[in-house]
């Protein structure tokens, strides 16, 4: 595979039709997922957690306004995953289009994202929800062993102070160990995913041939892929520095104040709480238009990468036709 004409030709098509940056944003915001009486106040000092009624007071005062908030921000995180994954769709076929010759629109990438919709959303859903079900539950283990540590490790000080360590030196190893058997797990699904995409968009699939298909192609291509994995590895420390040094300052003007008056025992009130709120929209906008320019480039990357791939095995099924 010749990578430097890849990344040239990949580059040239994002570059040359901007719509795709707008596909990109929307696929980076969808990965990334007045109340009663603004007058009263809940003071956070640590005097008043244990009795006095003030928890009590809090959760009588906004404990309706915290269930909405968490109910539209659940909807939000789903309607904007399923605009994610559409946009992903529209990436792939708007790259493989345009690198045919062929005229696009970002109106047309998208409604071609959204005819496939449902074998991208039971894609991801068939790929990527036992996986999470299970990280789920066995970091809800951990949690509970941690929390079980913390309340115990003062009596067990006094007692054994070596049984701390024994302790927190299991739970350290079940944090390491799960961490060891995600990471891989998830960067294979990832590369199936990634391949079963774009056999659903440009080869017409089901979800369960997709799957087949992602499988085969990442299985007979690693090579070529861990090394464009790489190349977007350095790529994405780069952008990240990059979104780093605008998102700290942002964050900060956002989360700044809240932060240090809670931390001071000050009052947090509705326009606080809904300050903060607004202030992380911004963050996750301003950090997907950011990383928009990454998000299509690797699309059509791994796309055009992927017609090779296509054109490779076709090359040698033909040959070994040939021979027999």
């Amino acid at each position: 595979m010749d990578y430097g004409k890849l990344l040239k030709r990949s580059w040239d098509i994002v570059w040359g039709n901007k719509f795709m940056l707008l596909l990109g944003f929307l696929a980076a915001l969808g990965s990334s997922g007045g109340g009663s009486g603004s007058n009263s106040n809940f003071r956070m000092d640590g005097s008043q957690f244990p009795g006095g009624g003030q928890m009590e007071a809090f959760w009588l005062q906004y404990a309706a306004l915290i269930v909405a908030a968490v109910c539209f921000f659940f909807l939000l995180g789903i309607v904007l995953w399923v605009v994610g994954v559409t946009a992903r769709g529209g990436l792939i076929s708007a790259a493989a289009r345009l690198d045919a010759g062929e005229k696009m629109t970002f109106r047309q990438a998208f409604a071609d994202g959204w005819a496939k919709i449902g074998r991208l959303v039971g894609l991801s859903l068939l790929l990527f929800l036992p996986f999470a079900i299970l990280i789920f539950v066995v970091a809800l283990v951990i949690a509970g062993a941690v929390g079980f540590s913390i309340f115990t490790m003062a009596d067990m000080a006094e007692q054994d102070p070596t049984a701390v360590i024994g302790s927190l030196g299991a739970v350290i190893f079940a944090v390491c160990g799960l961490l060891c058997l995600a990471l891989p797990i998830g960067l294979i699904l990832q590369g199936i995913s990634a391949f079963a995409q774009r056999g659903i968009m440009l080869q017409e699939m089901g979800i369960m041939d997709s799957i087949r298909h992602g499988w085969q192609i990442f299985k007979s291509n690693l090579g070529e892929i861990i090394v464009l994995a790489v190349i977007f590895v350095v790529i994405s420390l780069v952008v990240g520095f990059a979104v780093g040094i605008v998102m700290i300052p942002l964050a900060f003007l956002s989360f700044g104040p809240l932060i240090f008056q809670a931390v001071r025992g000050g009052s947090l009130g509705a326009v606080e709480i809904a300050a903060g709120i607004v202030g992380g929209l911004v963050l996750a906008v301003v950090a997907a238009a950011i990383n928009s320019v990454v998000t299509a480039y690797q699309s059509t990357v791994f796309t055009l990468a992927y017609q090779e791939f296509l054109n490779k095995d076709s090359g040698h099924k033909m040959a070994a036709d040939d021979a027999l």
